[in-house]
């Protein structure tokens, strides 16, 4: 429950066959639409269920894999020779503004000329 409001796309498995299916094609939808995917089951039963899996072979998901999203996703990944940092930029909005003049503790100062005597202004 606490991954619901991070992101990622969820698919819930219903027996361990479809943990092993719904991995595989969670894993080429994220390459393809590069929105990471959790695949959830109840643990308990994933290691303790006695039942015959289908297992696919390397050579099937290759061909399911297309080599175009495999060269962006590597493009994309962080590298030692070349690292970069992802920070999160906070801009104020004029609702933030505006609160934030309501609750300054400084006044606005007038530009001086010098002079303080009072001066009509035409």
């Amino acid at each position: 429950m606490a991954a619901r409001n991070t992101g990622f796309a969820l698919i819930a498995a219903s027996s361990v066959q479809e943990v092993l299916d719904y991995g595989i094609a969670s894993q080429l939808a994220t390459l393809k639409s590069r929105i990471p995917f959790l695949v959830f089951f109840d643990g308990f039963r994933t290691s303790h269920d006695v039942a015959k899996v289908d297992l696919v072979s390397y050579e099937t998901m290759a061909k399911l894999v297309e080599p175009k999203y495999i060269e962006d996703f590597r493009a994309r990944a962080m590298k030692p020779e070349k690292p970069y940092a992802k920070v999160g930029a906070q801009t104020l909005t004029s609702t933030s503004r505006a609160a934030r003049r309501r609750t300054s503790t400084t006044t606005p100062c007038r530009e001086s000329s010098g002079n303080t005597s009072r001066r009509s202004v035409p």
